[in-house]
């Protein structure tokens, strides 16, 4: 298992490309491969089998039903799949509409080591870093 947290303000559409296999990025995956709004996906270096096929799994625990403009979300992203040596995801926070921006991301206090933030053309751009693919647990 592996599990990093996030949070998020405003209102917005979210885009995951999960990896599992191992990966040439170390940090990560440049920004710009969420899989979402006309971007590439994780299946640009990881093409030894179509994104999110499994038998991996995805959970982002803490959204809620409806966002608020102004309130922070504590997310928290986990990624389980039998025998996985390294993981990652690429997670974005963008309107459906047009993909801008929406809100803000960050790591969570004290997470900084594991996941980073990068931006690139206006767009915040949140995943692992080296620390945050080591899986926490079995599986």
């Amino acid at each position: 298992m592996l599990a990093g947290a996030a949070t998020l303000v405003a209102s917005a559409a979210l885009v995951l490309a999960v990896a599992t296999r191992a990966s040439g990025y170390a940090e990560g995956a440049p920004a710009g491969f969420s899989g979402g709004f006309s971007e590439q996906s994780c299946h640009a270096c990881h093409f030894d089998a179509e994104p999110d096929s499994g038998p991996g799994r995805v959970v982002i625990e803490g959204l809620p039903e409806r966002f608020a403009p102004g309130r922070r979300y504590p997310l928290t992203i986990t990624l389980t799949r039998a025998g996985m040596k390294r993981g990652g995801f690429q997670l974005t926070a963008r309107f459906r509409e047009g993909g801008t921006q929406a809100g803000s991301l960050a790591p969570a206090e004290g997470d900084e080591t594991r996941v980073r933030l990068d931006v690139q053309g206006g767009i915040e751009y949140l995943g692992q870093r080296r620390e945050g693919a080591a899986p926490v647990a079995a599986g």
